[in-house]
């Protein structure tokens, strides 16, 4: 899993705080099928998994966010830029 510094002390519109010097990194879930590499379909995944999965990453110390790409390719990569 590569890890990607999120921005610290975000937060919404209700006052809570995400993420901190305690837990600064996120996770991206980008689940794709490709036969070719050339291009990519995203794939839906069950909510089930989805929240298997974050809740499994948000317990990994310095995680405070998970996130799925459902982006396809082309336009993007399949390897995370």
């Amino acid at each position: 899993m590569a890890r990607y510094r999120t921005l610290r002390g975000l937060g919404d519109r209700l006052g809570r705080t995400f993420c901190g010097p305690q837990a600064p990194d996120s996770a991206v879930l980008r689940p794709v099928n490709s036969v070719d590499g050339m291009t990519a379909q995203s794939v839906a995944m069950e909510t089930s998994l989805i929240e298997t999965m974050s809740q499994a990453l948000l317990a990994v110390e310095g995680i405070c966010g998970v996130f799925c790409d459902l982006t396809r390719k082309p336009p993007a990569t399949i390897e995370w830029e």
